[in-house]
């Protein structure tokens, strides 16, 4: 699946492709790159793991109230009235039938988490052309998705397309059917009479719905999004949180109307409820070897997390001692946050287990007298998780271990999406792909660049079995390589 960004924010055109494994987004400050993993983080989050239950419509006795029940019917008294031409084209009404059905399932959802991480849509039109955004999903080769930006309104919209697809209802006596559905090339299925029709189209409709749903949810077990500057935002909103429970309880009593409650984007309050509602019980076995790469190798501690205060500990290896987070070293803060996800919210995200969504279901998650059945875990696919900056806090050295442990994340069904100004991980993946430990086709970079009518991507920096082309840090490497020259040449001119 690819999911194609144009004229969004200060974006004109970036194109992701969710094959890839590991994607890793490079370019200035200010060009771009947050706008681009907050909304693909967005996007994934609202198409993942919906469905329609058709147990439900029949219970409920609401499939003769659905569109393709009313389009079959419809077809139907259309022949009856042709003389010669027994056959009705109803692809336009299918396609339109899907389209509402997408809307109600993923249009608010999308809709709600851009208004709380963009805060207005007219926010996110290109700002220097002033064109209104569009998001492209490229579900296969034949489908995709488009939502747009409707200035009129500020609001999204959503249009789906299927290209070279047909459906014909057409009346033709045979021993037991009398109305049947084709396609192009063959036939679908077959009823004895308008009733049974209607009702088998119905079914099949929704069972495309669901077919369609199941391809853009892309076999994804769950998102999660680990911010820059981890460790100082999970403490000063861990710090803050009964201050704001007590001011959100007693708004209505507030007479300074100039207080206002802190409002955090989707990502961010995402990933401090993931870290605030983490299950100890729950541990990720098949995650032994990172997490303890990430303690012995790098942190040189255990990470731990005490559920009665919500804080998160840190004890170093071989000291009788417990340190909170604030009295540790930066690189611990920044990098605890990553041990607890490895530990204990992979896998279980709160968000999935207490999910409310109406179209959402998943065996992954699925309960049985309120427990999670966890044999079901071996049928999904693959996380998703976008760490800004992961290098922030960290001496060159770790920074280098840190893209190890990136490139082993590969075989353990992630997909990783860094934003990072580090040239020291980018030299490391460098000789991970020489040293042939990775497979190039998993990887994809990102190099944002500014053009006239906003930031696009540079195509040359590309992964290819010798490496990644360096188009990112050279130019600043070699400018100060020239000024050092400089200096020193007019040095030995002064002696």
């Amino acid at each position: 699946m690819k999911i194609i960004l144009k004229n969004f924010g200060p974006i004109e055109f970036l194109e992701f492709d969710l094959n890839n494994d590991l994607h890793l987004i490079y370019g200035k400050n200010s060009i771009g790159k947050s706008y681009a993993t907050y909304t693909i983080y967005c996007l994934l989050k609202n198409l993942k793991n919906k469905s329609i239950s058709l147990r439900q419509i029949f219970y409920r006795g609401e499939l003769e109230k659905s569109p393709f029940h009313i389009l079959a019917t419809e077809a139907i008294k259309t022949i009856k009235k042709e003389k010669k031409n027994k056959e009705v084209n109803i692809t336009d009404g299918f396609i339109s039938g899907v389209n509402k059905y997408l809307e109600d399932i993923f249009l608010d959802g999308m809709q709600n988490s851009l208004f709380n991480t963009f805060t207005s849509l007219s926010n996110l039109q290109n700002r220097y052309s002033n064109n209104p955004f569009t998001i492209t999903i490229e579900i296969n080769d034949f489908q995709k998705i488009i939502i747009s930006q409707d200035n009129s309104a500020d609001k999204i919209t959503l249009k789906y397309f299927h290209k070279n697809f047909e459906l014909k209802v057409l009346e033709k006596k045979t021993i037991s059917t009398k109305f049947s559905l084709k396609t192009i090339d063959k036939k679908v299925f077959g009823e004895p009479n308008e009733t049974e029709f209607s009702a088998s189209f119905a079914q099949y409709s929704i069972n495309y719905v669901n077919q369609s749903l199941s391809e853009l949810d892309s076999d994804i077990r769950d998102i999660y999004y680990l911010p820059a500057s981890r460790s100082g935002l999970y403490q000063a909103l861990n710090a803050f949180t009964p201050i704001i429970a007590e001011l959100t309880q007693n708004r209505f009593f507030i007479q300074n109307k100039t207080i206002e409650l802190p409002s955090l984007t989707e990502p961010l309050a995402d990933y401090f409820i993931d870290l605030s509602t983490l299950d100890k019980t729950f541990i990720n076995e098949e995650f032994n070897p990172i997490i303890d790469y990430l303690q012995n190798d790098i942190l040189k501690g255990k990470v731990n997390y005490n559920e009665k205060t919500k804080k998160i500990t840190y004890a170093p290896n071989n000291l009788k001692l417990e340190l909170n987070l604030s009295e540790s070293s930066s690189m611990v803060a920044e990098l605890s946050p990553l041990v607890l996800y490895f530990k204990h919210i992979l896998n279980h995200k709160f968000e999935s287990t207490q999910s409310k969504d109406p179209f959402f279901y998943d065996e992954f998650y699925s309960t049985t007298g309120g427990l999670i059945r966890r044999s079901n875990r071996h049928k999904r696919g693959y996380d998703v998780i976008f760490i800004e900056e992961p290098e922030a806090h960290l001496h060159p050295e770790v920074q280098v271990k840190l893209m190890d442990l990136f490139s082993r994340l590969i075989g353990h069904k992630l997909k990783i999406f860094i934003t990072s100004h580090s040239n020291y991980m980018f030299n490391k993946l460098n000789n991970i792909i020489l040293k042939k430990e990775i497979n190039v086709e998993k990887i994809c970079t990102y190099h944002l660049v500014q053009g006239i009518n906003g930031t696009y991507q540079n195509k040359e920096m590309t992964v290819t079995d010798e490496g990644i082309q360096d188009d990112n840090f050279q130019d600043i490497s070699v400018e100060l390589y020239k000024e050092r020259m400089t200096i020193l040449q007019n040095q030995d001119n002064a002696e």
